[in-house]
């Protein structure tokens, strides 16, 4: 090969090298006014009753690779609670509702046709 094609191939792998590194120290990131380690504008909180219209306004903090996982991991949680915390007010509306309803028919026999 020749001499300038040497010098371009070696001034070619220097950027490239020097780009991983500052990806590797986070100073490279996807979005300019998002740097990695740096907390969100807005904090990333739940109301205590999460709508699914809540979890549209949640906004992670991006870190290299990606998200921080301590916060991923407390929306999740959150989100996880309200959940299983509805699912339990549902079961027992609906074991309710069927004691109302037997109830009724109970009440319905003893009387008769009206």
């Amino acid at each position: 090969m020749s001499t300038p094609l040497w010098i371009a191939v070696i001034a070619a792998l220097v950027v490239v090298v020097a780009a991983l590194a500052a990806a590797a120290a986070g100073r490279l990131t996807l979005r300019a006014g998002e740097p990695a380690g740096q907390a969100p504008v807005h904090p990333v909180a739940l109301p205590e009753r999460p709508r699914a219209d809540d979890v549209a306004f949640v906004r992670l903090a991006v870190a290299v690779p990606g998200y921080q996982r301590d916060q991923v991991d407390a929306v999740l949680l959150s989100l996880r609670d309200a959940l299983a915390d509805r699912e339990d007010q549902v079961a027992a509306l609906r074991a309710r509702l069927a004691e109302l309803e037997a109830d009724a028919a109970r009440d319905a026999e003893r009387t008769g046709p009206r």
